[in-house]
Parts: C-alpha cells; structure tokens; sequence
C-alpha cells in the first residue's frame, strides 16, 4: 500500500521531475505491442486508442505485462473494462502510466463529459498528472481549445483522433515484443559467497563484515554459498536493485539472509535451472521480520527455484508490497508468517508453496491480489491467505492442505475465477465485510463453516452512530494519548496501541473504511489516495474492546469543531453474494452464513454427477455436518446450508444442500425468485423468522426423511418443509416437497397466488395461524394429516387436489387438537376454542377443489360459505362429514359435489342463494360407479365417477332452479374425458334411474 499512498503525489509532481529523475528512462528502445504505436515519456505511455478493452490491449503486449488500476489494483488480462487514463502498465522492472487522449476521466472513453472537463480547466485549472495530459492531444505542452475542438471533433466523428495509433500491417512483421529494462539496473555487478569469503566484481557492491553491501541500484548475479553471512541493500530511494539468484545458498545465523534497508523496489530473480536457499538465524541485530526482508517493495521474478526458512519471525516479507511474478518460491519454515507485507501482496504467476507456517502462510496488512500462478499451503493453526484490506482473487490454483481459516479478509473477500481446494479447521473463506463470489472451481472441506460474512461488531443497526469523539488535530504530533485525523503526507509512529483506520472517499463528504491496523513497532505510512487516516489511542490492556472502528463504516469529520462521527454501512456489511462459479462445500458447520444478507445469483453451468458431486447437476453443493440424517448437538453450533441473520435470497442457481438442521435459515426474510434447488434437511427445509417468498425456480425438500417417518410424543422439533414464522408468499415455481412435518407453515398469514406443488406430508399440507389464502397455482397433496388449515381461510382461485387422513380444508383457530397424523401426535400451535365469529372458510371465484378424505372435507369451526368454482369432496372415514361447520353453511355458487359416509349430516343454511340436495341412502353405493345428474329434459348436467363407496350426497350447482325437477342415474357409460372423478366432453348414455327429486327449497333432502 505503499505504493499506492505513493500514487497521488508522483502523479502531482512527476512533469516536474521527468527530465532530473524520470520514472524510467526507457523511450523507445524495444516495441512494446504488436498492435497499437504505443509511445514512451517519462513514466508515461501514449498510443492506446479509446474504447479499448483491456483484454484487447493486454493480448498485443509482452507476456509479463500486467495491468492496474489508477489505484494500483490488480486487474484481469481477460477484463473487458475500458483501458483508461491513470491506469498503470506493468513489467518485473518497468512501470508506465498510461495516457489515452482525450480521456480525461479515467474510464477509457471519451464523450462529452470529457471535454467539458478540458473546457471547465480552461477556464480554471482542474486536472493534473496524466489526466492533464491526456488534455493535452496535440502534445504542445499546454491544454487549450485546439485540444478541446480536437476532442470534440473526434466525439462527432468529424476527424478521427486515434487513425495513426494503429500498426500498417508491415511495421507489425517487424515487431519483436520484448520485456523492456530500466535504466536504473544497466549497472551491473556479481557477488559469489564461498564459505566465509565473499567475491564482488563491478560498482555499487562492498564486501563489510560477513556481508556484501549494495549501496546502489543495479543489476547484481548473485551465486556460491555460505553458512554466515548476508546481503545487506541500502540504496537511494530512487533506486531498482535486482538480486539475480543463480545457485545461492545462503544462511545467516545472527540475522536475515537478504536484507534490504533501502530503496525504490527490490527484484529477487530467479535464473532459470537452479535451485537457491535462503534462511535467517534466531537473533539479529537489524529491524528485519524475516530471512528475505525489504522494507521497501519486493518483486519476485524469473524462472528458477527458491526455498526460504524463516527461524525468527516471518520467512518472506516487506514493510511495504510483495509481488511475485513467476518462479517457484517454496517456504519451507516459518516461525510466523510464511510471507507477510505491510502494505499489499500480490501474486500474478509462478509457483507458491509454504510447506510449514506457524501463523499464516500470507499475510497482507493492506490487499492480497491472486491474480494466477499456483500455490500450496500448510499452515495448520494459522490463516492460509489474510488480508487486512481487500482480498482479490481473479485467477491461479489455490489448494490449501492444512489452515485454521483458509481464506480470511478483514475487508472484502471478492473471488472471481481460479480453482481452489480449502482444507480448514474453522472458516475456509471468512470477511468482516463482504464475501463475493463470482467465478472459480472452488472445494472446501472445512470441520467449521464453510463461507462466512460477519462483523464482530453488528450491535448497531444501519445507520447508526458506532462512535462519536473530538479528535487533537490534524497531522498532529503522535504521542501516546490523544486521537488524530491524518490527512496528508506520511505518518512516522513509534507509539504502541493505535488503532489506524484506513478510509477512502465515499463522493459523498464522507469515508469509507477499507482496513485496520495496529502498531506495535515504528512504522511509516502514507495516506491513500483521496482518503484519510483516523488513529485513535486504545488501552492496550483491553484493546479489542476499544477498537470499535472496522471496515465498512463511513467516518465523517469537521475541520472546525475537530469532531469525528463513525457510522455503519448502508449496504453489504456482513453480506455473502455468490454470482458465478463452482462450489463443492463440504463443512462441520454452517455452510454459508451471512451477518446480513445472502444473495445466491450464480447462473454457472452446473456440474453433474460426472465430476464427483453427487447425483444430478449442481453449482453449489453442500453436506453439513455429515448431511440430513446425521445426528448432532444442537448446543454445539449451527448446521445449516443458507444461513442469513437477514435476508437469504436465491435469484439463480443449480443447489444441492443436505443439513442435519435447518437448511435455508433467515432471522428475517427468505426470497427464492428462481433456482433449481433440492433440500435435505434434518429440521426444517426453507425456514424464515419472518418472511419467506416464493416467485419462481424449482424447489425439491425433504424433511426428516420425509412424510412417512415417524414421530415420537416426546419430539418438539420442527420438520416443516417450508416455515415463514411471520408469513409466506408463494406465487410461482416448481415445488416437491415432501415433510415429515406441515409442508408449508406459516404462524401469520400465508398466500398462495400461483405455482406447481407436488406434496406428501405426515401433517398439514398448507398451515396458517392466521389468514390461508389459495388464489392460483396447481396443488397436489398425495399424501398429508390435514390438507389445508387456518383460522381464516380463503380459495377463489387455481386448483387444489387433497388426499389426507383426517380433514381435507380446516378452519380452526390455526392448529386443532382433532387428532393424530400419521405419524405421531400432531403438535397443536394454539387452542381452537373461541367464538365460532372468530373462524371462517371461504371458497369463491374460479377455485377447484378435489379431495379424498378420512376426515371432515370442508370443516369450519366458523362459518362455511361457498361462492362459486369447483368442490368435489369423497369422504369415507367413519363419524365425519364431508361438508361440516359450527356456524352459519352457505352454498351461494359454484359446483359443490360431495360424497361421503353419511354418519354425520350437516345441510347448507337455508339463506342460501344457490339450491342444494342432499339425498342420503340406507345402502352404500358401489365406488368407480358413474352418477349422472339429469334435469326434466334428460339433459345430463354432469357425470361423475367417484373413487370410494358412499351413503350420502350433497349436490349444488348452478343449473338448480326452485321447483324444477331432476333425476339421478347410476351406471351408464360416458365418452368424455374423466378428470377428478367429472367427464368433460363427450356424451353419457345408458345407466338406470337412482333417485328422481323436485326441489321445493333452497335445500331439498331426500331418501331412498
């Protein structure tokens, strides 16, 4: 992060300094692409055209280049973002800013906004660095309006500013890419160790002591070997020193073996063949942290092997970034950290191995870029990868063999591509912050979670003030007491036990803080560009309570008052978003949770079966604590799959989850809107404290082995499919679910306005406390307890097929104590006792009904009233009735067909508005035998096959009319289509009269 602190005042100062101390020298002596004529001056670079993708302008360019950010961060080859201006092109010893012309803003294109920018400079200076420049397009050293009109122009498309930027196609058969050099190393000197005599050859390099002294840049071959001595760089500031390993084998016993006091950057190259080694003693004399320790920036390049034992402290590290760029670097050892950099580290290719680390194997106090290359990790009681910043994956193999947390960011853990095996002990990706996942084949075999997102601290609500205080001053004096915002320029400490915050500019008067750190040794750090510092004295004898600060929270602050307010994020503190890649998690705990929100948008090819996954085709699958049947201490840990104190949201995704508790959890609210997503859960399938909506996707669940399992009396827990404590919303989607317990559960209101159900229940089907409201969708419940109950309930629409135990549709105060389900004792929710005022069964609108029962089939404890659409009921269990309520029984519309045992006869109210018969018999009519209703003119009005043998029926239609006559026949055949037990279609013939009636009232009854 040094680097990048570094950044804003290059930039500010660097047209001044071009021509006394430049960037780099380089102008122009090898070709630097085969496409574009790119131009060097000073430390910038010309000739990239507008509109250029960065995965265009990368392809064209030497191997080893990459590309950065203005701020210095690591971007993809492959990333189709713009190449803008500020943007810096990267070689092992070579950096350029890049200038695209006319780009003023920094996006890579150039528009309106961009010229009036030039315009507003005009008139008042405004830009500076290479976005002056690239103002600048005639190149006349200053920014007038023949650039203005030049960039309009081009905009208009009235002249082209960028035709000569590209290659004829005879200057590209002359082009040979080559890696370009700084000026800084033509200097050239060797170093050989023999045992305890050191060789040196060429300027800049001393032999003092037992060390070879390098006191100024260059390029040094370092070669021999030595059990007693170092190499020890101190080099003006300005300067590049490249160590160039070849055959080193090198111990220090009293100290670091490489190390590097002073410089601009330091270059550790790796000659191609050989193998070299390098290992610190337990004491030293130096303000070292490892056996390769630069307190500059440390770059590792070439094509040879490395192997580092750090016995002190860490074995690889810098006070400022570490990058490796190639090679094969192997710690083999390290009392502490394997590499460890106070600012960023980035590893863009090679081979990375850390065979033993004490504490982790990298650490970055500031960004942790992976980027490509491979790396293996052991570091069994420490992290695998830390980042006090932002951790960015984008490619590059990961396979960590042993770790506590196996990827771990105090900020942002973003992962967009790379392949990843994570063995862990506790979280195998964990953040503060943010963990997002976008791309990547990532396993994780973790015997604690798998992916967390959660802040220590998520006491206050968004929003809300975390901490208030009057800071000394600004860049004060650092003394140990006292707060301070630092806004400028570089701090020096040697006070112990400061929190230093890290923010960076939200554009909105505030800061958003992107890292912590601690001191507990002298450091110096810059202020990053368009951000600011806040250090604030902790009592080191409880300093985790007193560092409340963490990233993600905006910090406000007055100038004139000294007063500083830090506040809570708005947005994605504590979130987990996984939008892309292939995830395998196999965990002792929670799978994915989130201290606010989980987002499942992941629209990856699934993996099949094929690929070691499990059956089916899945992008993320996960088995918790051994999966759905396995048994566990629920006051041990939380088991579960989705698991978000907030919101749990599935947008996309092909999820296979199998948990022995809770498999989708939310403290809140649960929204699955589309998805292919099978449940095996333990507990409950899909289970919200408030909320959980239903739009879309195709959902499969089972619970607690499914419907036909058994339940003792003495079992309180829950095995619903799916639960939304507060209430449930389901409007669409493909849903299976198969539950030991209720299939859907809500203890408020639940609505159901679409959607395809496939349901086997040992319980209800549909439960509500409160209101049950059927509008849409296509049920079918083959198997359940009670089909559908509710202390209100409501049908006026879609189509509703029960088969169930005991009642078909119950209104009854939520939960009734009526009887027992299948499988053990149903666990009422609450009393159904009450005024009858208090419950209601509702049936209008285009509703169909069809329902097989044991029980009642329409039963309210209230009221009972029938507006219209499609009933059919068969009942057959003893002591029951088909159609059945305490309080008022209204027919006013609709088809009502009901077939049941005629043990308990209950008729429709006489206010009535439809007519109704009830014909009972003394004898049972057969099952499967066709009965036709026919009016005075033998037009049959329906035909119906019922499936269970029966005494008694209760017929309503709207075809009745008062004094009117019909005949009921039985037997007979029909040439229609026999849907539910009702032929549509065709034509009935035959049969033999049953019973002919007259209806002299609203409710006609008969015998016979």
């Amino acid at each position: 992060m040094k680097g990048l602190r570094r950044i804003t005042s290059l930039i500010l100062c660097l047209i001044l300094i071009t021509f006394a101390c430049p960037f780099t020298l380089f102008a122009g002596a090898v070709d630097l692409s085969n496409e574009y004529r790119l131009t060097v001056d000073g430390a910038y670079v010309y000739g990239v055209p507008s509109n250029t993708s960065v995965a265009e302008f990368m392809t064209t360019v030497y191997s080893s280049a990459t590309i950065q950010s203005a701020e210095e961060a690591s971007l993809s080859n492959t990333s189709e973002q713009y190449v803008g201006t500020g943007m810096i092109l990267c070689y092992p010893t070579v950096k350029y800013i890049i200038v695209v012309d006319g780009d003023v803003d920094g996006n890579g294109v150039v528009n309106s906004l961009d010229y009036v920018k030039i315009k507003l400079h005009i008139k008042k200076t405004s830009l500076s660095g290479a976005y002056l420049l690239a103002a600048d397009v005639d190149r006349d050293g200053n920014v007038t309006t023949t650039d203005y009109l030049s960039i309009k122009s081009s905009i208009k498309k009235i002249s082209d500013l960028y035709s000569n930027y590209y290659l004829t196609d005879d200057e590209k058969q002359s082009v040979v890419l080559k890696e370009p050099t700084d000026s800084s190393l033509e200097n050239t000197a060797s170093i050989h160790f023999d045992s305890d005599t050191i060789t040196t050859n060429g300027n800049g390099v001393s032999v003092v002591d037992n060390y070879a002294y390098i006191t100024e840049g260059g390029d040094y071959l370092v070669t021999g070997s030595s059990d007693n001595a170092y190499i020890y760089v101190s080099a003006p500031t300005t300067a590049k020193v490249m160590l160039r390993l070849s055959g080193l084998t090198l111990t220090n016993t009293s100290g670091p073996a490489i190390y590097v006091e002073q410089c601009d950057t330091a270059y550790i190259n790796l000659t191609e063949g050989t193998v070299n080694t390098l290992a610190d003693g337990t004491t030293t004399s130096l303000l070292d942290k490892g056996a390769l320790f630069s307190n500059d920036s440390l770059e590792i390049t070439g094509a040879g092997t490395l192997y580092v034992t750090g016995n002190r402290q860490h074995a690889i590290a810098s006070d400022d970034n570490i990058l490796i760029s190639n090679g094969n670097v192997t710690v083999k050892n390290a009392v502490k950290d394997a590499f460890h950099a106070n600012d960023d580290i980035t590893v863009n290719g090679g081979s990375v191995t850390v065979q033993n680390s004490a504490a982790d194997a990298l650490e970055s106090e500031g960004t942790l870029n992976i980027n490509g290359g491979s790396l293996t990790l052991t570091c069994a009681a420490g992290n695998a990868l830390k980042a006090a910043g932002i951790l960015n994956i984008t490619s590059g193999t990961v396979n960590v063999l042993s770790s506590d947390n196996a990827i771990k960011g105090d900020a942002e853990v973003n992962i967009s591509g790379g392949d990843f095996e994570l063995n862990c002990t506790n979280n195998a990706i964990k953040s503060d912050l943010l963990v997002d996942v976008s791309g990547g084949n990532i396993t994780i075999n973790s015997t604690g979670d798998g992916i967390k997102s959660y802040s220590a601290d998520l006491t206050s609500a968004t929003g809300e003030t975390r901490c208030s205080f009057t800071y000394d001053s600004l860049n004060g004096s650092i003394e140990n007491g006292g707060c301070y915002i630092w806004t400028t320029g570089a701090l020096s400490s040697s006070a112990v036990y400061w929190q230093v915050v890290v923010a960076e500019s939200d554009g909105l008067g505030g800061y958003s803080v992107t890292q912590t750190l601690s001191y507990g040794n002298a450091k110096t750090v810059s202020v990053p560009t368009d951000g600011i510092m806040l250090l604030t004295y902790c009592d080191h004898s409880n300093y985790a309570a007193t560092c409340t600060i963490q990233p993600g929270d905006t910090i406000t602050y007055n100038s004139s008052s000294k007063t500083v307010t830090v506040t809570t994020p708005s947005n994605y503190l504590g979130d987990v978003n996984i939008t892309g890649g292939q995830l395998h998690i196999t965990c002792g705990t929670d799978a994915i949770q989130a201290g606010e929100d989980v987002l499942i948008n992941n629209n990856s090819s699934p993996l099949t079966s094929s690929s070691g996954i499990g059956s089916g085709s899945y992008n993320l699958y996960i088995v918790s604590a051994g999966g759905y049947n396995a048994s566990f201490d629920s006051t041990a840990g939380s088991y579960k799959a989705l698991k978000g104190d907030d919101s749990v949201t599935v947008q996309a995704g092909y999820i296979y989850a199998s948990t022995p508790e809770d498999t989708i959890s939310s403290d809140d609210t649960i929204n699955i809107n589309d998805g292919n997503i099978t449940v095996l859960s333990g507990r409950d399938g899909v289970a919200a404290v408030n909320a959980l909506n239903i739009k879309g996707g195709s959902l499969n669940v089972t619970t607690n082995g499914g419907y036909s399992t058994s339940v003792s009396s003495s079992d309180s827990n829950s095995y619903k499919a799916l639960k939304g404590t507060g209430s449930i919303s389901i409007s669409g989607g493909t849903l299976n679910l198969n539950s030991c317990d209720d299939a859907v559960h809500s203890n408020g209101a639940c609505a159901i306005s679409g959607g395809n159900f496939t349901i086997k229940t040992g319980d209800d089907a549909f439960h509500s406390d409160t209101t049950m409201t059927i509008s849409g969708g296509d049920i079918t419940v083959s198997s359940s307890y009670e089909g559908v109950e509710g202390l209100n309930i409501y049908l006026t629409g879609g189509t509703t097929r029960i088969t169930a135990s005991d009642d078909g549709i119950n209104a009854a105060g939520g939960a009734d104590s009526s009887g027992t389900g299948n499988n053990g004792p149903v666990r009422p929710g609450s009393s159904s006792s009450g005024s009858t005022s208090n419950y209601s069964l509702n049936v209008s609108g285009n509703a169909y009904i069809w329902m097989n029962v044991k029980g009642d089939g329409l039963d309210s404890n209230g009221n009972l009233t029938i507006g219209g659409g499609t009933v059919i009921v068969q009942q057959s269990g003893g002591g029951n009735s088909g159609f059945d309520a305490d309080g008022t029984r209204l027919i006013n519309g609709g088809l009502v067909i009901i077939a049941d045992g005629g043990d308990m006869v209950e008729l429709p109210s006489t206010s009535s508005s439809q007519y109704s018969v009830s014909y009972k018999r003394s004898s049972q009519l057969s099952a499967n035998t066709l009965l036709t209703l026919k009016n005075s003119s033998g037009t049959a009005i329906f035909t119906f096959k019922p499936t269970i043998s029966y005494k008694h029926l209760l017929i309503s239609c709207p075809e009745f009319t008062g004094s009117s006559s019909y005949s009921l026949y039985t037997g007979g055949s029909h040439s229609g289509t026999l849907t539910d037990g009702l032929y549509s279609g065709g034509s009935f013939s035959g049969g033999s009269t049953l019973k002919s009636f007259s209806l002299s009232s609203k409710v006609t009854s008969v015998s016979g």
